[in-house]
This record gives structure tokens, sequence and C-alpha cells, in this order.
């Protein structure tokens, strides 16, 4: 190797200068011989540093420049003195040694370029030198720089003399000792433009430190021979027996080209040494069952090599054939939490994973990793995510054919900690089929590739009054989020909001784009404050609820052609209304409230009857028990001074026909049918708001008058009080009416948001208990399951208020009122919260 003159350190000093050169030329000489004497020094062996020197011939040109702590510290004292008379500003760039010693080093900047440090931070920035240094590996040079991060490019090509379009810079983050950021720094050769600057990393164990070099290799090389070059280098009694480059947490392929595996020009590569590693891999094979398997592998195993040994592990200790036959035949990918490993990634190393490690790690968990296997309607596919900066990543996940397209983004969506709605999915640059399986998408095949665009949302202005709110919205969200945004804002009921765009009321449940609605659209909104629900039902029925805009301008004429409408009742047959809560029969031409005696809350539940002929109260009644549910069922009996008698049992009748054949329900209808004028269809989430406010599991008693039979009758144990020709509420059961539900906790699923519902479960459960059910099949299984834990916990003090308060204290105060209904006065306090 050519070997390079480094000027004595007696010729920085000024006293040596030649008296007839300028200032400006003696501090351009100090600076360039201060480059010379700061070329590069950060090892990248774990020890014996002093094994690199310039009396050493290293394979490849290996250039390393060293000197000794306290002779720099004599040069840079040396320097101070030189650049004091020439006006040379000290810039507060301190130096550290390869063991970490800090010691001064002044590098000077011309007066005209001051730079302010008000905002000026500590960065540790290691330079390395690569000009006239092609194929060769050179160590860096360690400085901690005190600047602005916008300056740092200006500050170090002003200290090497060189062009800022000759740096590439890579951040590596905050480190251990404290420093805002490390950065590694190479300086290029003008003159080698067929060569490439890689940053090599390197983990010491031994000593708990990252090394780091930089290689300047030809852009044609492959991964044998940047393996190659650093084996050559390596001096043999600390070279280790093997090892192997990783990029970005995957494995490199040998004879592939760099170029070809996404390396580019400083990126950062991990050198992993090969040493024997345990692997606790857990295998859930149900909900109730999991194995935890021991697996001896390797630290440069890739992802595909691991599970090979699991899958064979698991074989070889398994006396299930099922099981065997499963695991032998079906696709497997490996998880550790929400992260997905894919099959060129590496497992083992801490670099690696230290990025990621808030994310994706869970500390105390008895595992390293989770073995998945595909179901038979299951396929793996590629998810190509791009967000709203332009930067795009590739994963791959396992999906069920049959799987929902709302299930489906929330899955990926999870995966990749963005809103549900923010993406846009498509397929062959075909879009997703919303609301539909994706069985439906003949483009979805094993090993596709999905791209999901991470957009941003759209401005909608809502006009309410004499006022203009602005309201964020995804173009795949509901017009009901909208509604309850705005609902939020002006203190209002969903239920009381009307919107409407281009003169027609927008549906609930439509989606923003299929409304039309486009960024800076603008909506009318519509306040009603007399909007009440209604729910109704013919004998044997279900139940049908109706939304009625002003009760003030509804008669009874304009309900009955609406509910005749639903139900298909012969229009010779007359219906009359009864009040659960009044025992009023309404007439025609009657209006259905009067404002000033009752309240909507209390003229929210109807039931509607036939009339019949034969109204005798001693005649033989067909009495219908029916529940909120729709469930019927039929009894004989007759009705005596109020009370009930019933026949005996084996002369009851069976429900065998279904009452609703001539009355189809219209409710699976995601946008109901507009009756009349100002009538319309309940949606499900103002149902279930409604259902809250009012007694749960409610039963009543409905008597029809039927032909005389002359029957033994038996009294009813039970006296249900009031005339049984009109309604009779009972409750079914002895719960308090404060007890959770299964029911409640299936509402509850249901209206959770998918993005924000981790947060509020913590309230509830341990971390521990929603990772354990992080394998269910969709998101809605995972909290059922865990609010079913903390259920079956708390037995009797499972109270409502609990999840209420729990709901309102991470502003999910909206979804509390859908499920449960307000909260209670004496815990309003929480609603401050």
């Amino acid at each position: 190797m050519t070997s390079r003159n480094i000027p004595n350190l007696e010729e920085v000093n000024s006293d040596n200068f030649d008296d007839n050169l300028s200032p400006a030329q003696k501090q351009e000489s100090v600076g360039r011989q201060l480059s010379e004497v700061s070329s590069i020094e950060y090892d990248f062996r774990r020890a014996h540093l002093t094994e690199f020197s310039d009396d050493i011939e290293l394979p490849l040109g290996i250039y390393v420049h060293g000197s000794s702590p306290e002779i720099r510290g004599v040069a840079a004292s040396d320097l101070s003195k030189a650049s004091a008379p020439l006006g040379i500003r000290q810039s507060s760039f301190r130096e550290t040694d390869s063991h970490g010693t800090p010691f001064s080093c002044s590098l000077g900047s011309s007066p005209e370029k001051k730079i302010s440090h008000s905002s000026a931070v500590n960065y540790r920035v290691t330079v390395f030198n690569l000009r006239s240094k092609a194929g060769m590996i050179v160590k860096g040079k360690v400085h901690t720089l005190d600047v602005q991060h916008h300056l740092i490019k200006q500050r170090i090509a002003s200290s090497y003399n060189v062009q800022e379009q000759s740096l590439i810079l890579k951040p590596l983050g905050e480190d251990e000792r404290g420093f805002t950021e490390d950065i590694l720094v190479s300086i290029l050769d003008d003159l080698c433009q067929d060569y490439i600057a890689l940053y090599i990393c390197y983990e010491d164990n031994d000593n708990n430190k990252r090394l780091y070099t930089c290689i300047y290799i030809s852009c044609g090389a492959t991964t044998q021979d940047l393996i190659n070059a650093y084996a050559e280098a390596w001096p043999h009694h600390i070279a280790p027996k093997s090892f192997w480059p990783f990029h970005k947490r995957r494995k490199l392929i040998s004879s592939a080209l760099l170029s070809e595996q996404k390396v580019e020009a400083g990126s950062l590569i991990l050198l992993q040494i090969t040493e024997p590693k345990i692997i606790k891999c857990l295998y859930r094979a149900s909900f109730t069952s999991e194995h935890l398997y021991i697996i001896n592998c390797l630290t440069t195993d890739s992802v595909d090599e691991i599970k090979d040994k699991i899958r064979k592990t698991i074989i070889d200790s398994s006396k299930d054939k099922q099981l065997v036959k499963l695991i032998s035949s079906s696709y497997m990918w490996l998880t550790l939490g929400i992260h997905i490993y894919q099959d060129a990634e590496c497992i083992q190393s801490p670099i690696l994973n230290d990025t990621a490690s808030s994310e994706w790690s869970h500390p105390g968990t008895y595992y390293d990793v989770v073995a998945h296997f595909q179901p038979q309607d299951a396929i793996p596919i590629n998810v190509r995510y791009t967000d709203v900066e332009g930067r795009s990543s590739l994963d791959k996940i396992v999906i069920n054919k049959s799987i929902a397209s709302v299930d489906f983004r929330q899955q990926v969506s999870s995966l990749l900690h963005c809103a549900p709605n923010a993406l846009k999915i498509t397929v062959n640059k075909k879009r997703l089929p919303e609301r539909r399986s994706l069985q439906s998408c003949g483009e979805l095949r094993a090993d596709c590739t999905i791209e999901a665009v991470s957009r941003h949302p759209i401005i909608v202005n809502v006009k309410f009054g004499e006022e203009t709110h602005q309201i964020s919205i995804y173009k795949l969200d509901t017009v009901l989020m909208l509604k309850q945004k705005l609902a939020t804002r002006i203190g209002r009921k969903n239920i009381q909001i009307k919107l409407s765009s281009g003169g027609k009321e927008l549906d609930d449940y439509q989606l923003i784009e299929q409304a039309h609605i486009k960024d800076d659209s603008e909506v009318l909104a519509e306040v009603y404050e007399n909007r009440i629900i209604l729910n109704m039902r013919k004998r044997g029925s279900k139940t049908h609820y109706f939304v009625l805009d002003d009760i003030k301008n509804v008669r009874v004429r304009d309900l009955k052609l609406c509910y005749k409408n639903v139900v298909n009742l012969n229009p010779r047959v007359d219906i009359d209304f009864y009040s659960s809560t009044l025992p009023k029969l309404y007439d025609d031409n009657d209006c259905l409230c009067d404002i000033e005696n009752m309240s909507s809350e209390q003229i929210n539940i109807l039931y509607a009857f036939e009339k019949c002929a034969d109204s005798r109260a001693t005649s033989s009644k067909r009495i219908y028990r029916c529940r909120e549910s729709g469930n019927v069922e039929i009894k004989r009996g007759v009705v005596v001074h109020n009370k009930i008698y019933y026949a005996p049992d084996n002369d009851n009748e069976n429900d065998n026909e279904n009452p609703e054949e001539d009355c189809p329900d219209d409710m699976g209808s995601p946008q109901p049918r507009i009756c009349h004028n100002g009538i319309r269809h309940a949606y499900q989430h103002e149902i279930d708001t409604m259902l809250n406010r009012t007694s749960e599991d409610v039963s009543m008693e409905i008597s029809c008058p039927s032909p005389s039979n002359s029957q033994a009758l038996v009294q009813y144990t039970s006296q249900e009080y009031g005339d049984a020709t009109k309604p009779c509420v009972t409750r079914s059961d002895s719960r308090p009416p404060w007890l959770v539900t299964d029911e409640d906790l299936d509402r509850l699923v249901k209206q959770l948001p998918g993005n924000e519902w981790q947060p509020f479960m913590r309230e509830l459960v341990p971390h521990e208990i929603i990772t354990k059910y992080s394998n269910s099949n969709t998101i809605s299984e995972q909290m059922f399951n865990c609010l079913k834990v903390w259920k079956n916990r708390e037995g009797i003090t499972a109270k409502k208020s609990t999840l209420q308060k729990a709901l309102i204290k991470h502003d999910l105060r909206l979804t509390s009122e859908t499920v449960f209904g307000e909260l209670d006065s004496g815990d309003m306090s929480v609603s401050r919260l």
C-alpha cells in the first residue's frame, strides 16, 4: 500500500508560516493541514484497535489513520494558537477518541458566516473521509457538534473543505449517552462515480458497543463481495467464524447484486455474527389450548429458515395426526404482537429491533414469536402501504377468503397504524369492493399484491343556522360519523340532527363518497327538537321502528298508512294504537302527541292491534306474549277482572307458522325506506339508543278475541294488571337493570371504533389479556373476548356505569350514549373528564 505523508504537527503552528503569506492564505493552509490530521478514526473491531495501523498491509487497500489523544490534543492546542491572531472563530466542535474520551478540537469558520446557536443541540457526528479510497474500508472520526440541524452539512463541508453535494448523511437516532442524535457522514470522491458508500454496523456484545465503518464499494458488487472484503480485513485472532450482512432487517442474498436488493448509497448494513440462539415459539391451537416450543437456531437465520425448524419441531413432538397434517400442509407465518415477520427478515438482532421495540415487543412475555398456520380458506397476500408523504413499505399477511372488506380494512389498518377509512385499497389498480366479501373480488389471489394508500381527510362545511362548522372526515366514513362529530360540537343528540345535501336527506349508513360529498362541499344541518322514535308491532310480528321528524304535525292517519305499507296489512283492516304509558285510544284525526302533556320519552312505545268485532270480555282469546326481539308465544286464555287465566299447556297453540310471512322485515337494508312525509324507518343505531333509554328485556301481553272454546282454565299465578286488551309490561327476569349482559357487550363491540378500542380496553383488563386474544379471527371477536373476561371477573359488580365512565374518559361519549344511554345523574361528574 502506498504510504501517505502526514504533515508534521510543527507545520501546523503559525510560527512556521511564511511571512510572505497573506492572512487568507494562512487560514486556508491551516484548514487544509487540519483536514489531513483529522482524517478518520472509529474502529469496527471488537478490541485490539492497535492491530490496525499504517504499518500493516491490509487487503483491498484499507486505509486507517490513527493518532493518540495526547498528540491530537497538542495539535488542537497549536491550532488554537495559530487561529487566534487570524480571527478564526471557535465553533464549539468537540471530538472524542476511539475510547470515548472527549478532547478539544477547534474547527474554524469565517467571521462572515456566523451561525445562531439559540436552537442548537448536540449531535454526535462520525465522519468517513472516502477521498482517494475507492474499494477501501474506512474508519470514522467522531465529533460532537453543537449546531442547528439544517446547518450540519454546511459546518462539516466547511471544516473539511469540500462541497455539500459530496456529503451523505445518515441519522441513527438518539443513543444511550443522551445525545440528541447520532449521524454518520461520508465524504465522497468526485472522481469515483462507479462506487457507492455503505455504512457497516457491527455489534460488539463483549463491550456492549456498536461500532461503525464505511466501505467505498463498486456499484456492481454482490453480497459475497461485501462478505469477502470484511472476512479478509478482520484480524485472524479476533475474526468471527461466520457472519452475514442484513439490510433493513432482511438477510441479503449471497449471489445477488447489492443494487438488486435495494441497497443504495448511504444504506446501513448490519454484520450479524453467527452464534447459537434459542427461540421460544408459542402456538395457540385454540383459545383454551396453547403450546410453547423451544427452537434451536442461529442468530443469522432468516424467518423462512426458522419457520422450517419450527415446523419440524412441532411435527416431531406432536402425537395429534390432524395437527401434524395441518402443519405440514399449511402456510405458516410468525408474529410478535401486531408485527408480522417476513420470510427474509432477521428476528435475533438487537440492532434491527431497537427502532421497533416499542411497537412490536411485549416486555415480560414468555415467548419470542407466535406461530400461525393457514386455514384451508385463507391465502397469503402482500400489502404495499404508501403513507401520505409517499413513503412505502411491503408486508405479508394471511387472510380468509370469505373475510368482509370492512374486517380486512381493519386488519390492514391495525398492521399499519392508521385509520381504517383513511386507506384506499386496490388490487391490480381495481378498487376493492366496499361492504362485500372479498370472494367477490376475482383479482384477489394467493401472493397477489394489494396497494394500500393512506389519504388525507376531506373538509366538509356543515351549515347550521348562521354558523358554518368545518369537519374533517374520510371519504369512506359514513354520514353517521359526520353527524356524530357535528352533534358533539353543537351539543345535540344524533337523532335530533338531519343532514341534507342537494335538497335530499342523507342516509346515516351511506358512505361520504357515495353521497357525492367532496372536499369543501357544503352540507345543510337541521335540528328537530320534537323528533322521536316510535316502535309498533302487529300481533305476532316483529317490532318496527319509525322516526317522526315532528310529532306535532303527524296525525294517526299518517302513521296508519305508513305502518300498513310496511307490514302489508289488508287496507280494509283498521288499526288501533295504544300508548304504553297512557290508556288512550287514538282517533285518526288526533295528533300523536300533545307536547304540553306528554314528553317524547313517554310516547316512544306504541302497540298496534287489529280491530275485531267480538270484544266480549269472557270470550276465549289468543294471547300473544311478545318480546322486543320479536319472539312470540301464543296461548289460549280469558281475562276476568283484569286477571289472565291460561288454558293448560297441552291445549295451547304452537306458533308453527311464520308470523312474518305476510309482513316482511325491511330492517336488514342499511338504507331505510321513506314511508311518508316526515316519517321514515329508524336506523339500527337509533333503535339501540332508544331501547337503552327504556327498560330492557321487556315482554308484553296482547290479547285478541277469537271464537269461544269450552276448555278447562287454570289461573295464572302471576297477576297482570290492567285491561288485557291493552299491553301489560312486565320484566322477564330479576336481574338488576345496571348489570351488564352479553347483549350489552355485543352492542358495545359493534359500536367501538376499530382504531381506538385498545386504550379503553386497558382500563378494564391487563395488556396480557389483550395480547392473549390477539389471535382472534376478527377484531370484534378479540374485543368481545376481552370484555367477557372483564365481566366474568367482576361478577355482580360488572356495572354499565363502569363501562360508561371508561368510554367517556377516552373521548367515546357518543359510543357510550348509543349503547347504554345517558349516564345517570349520580355519575355526571365523569362526563367532565
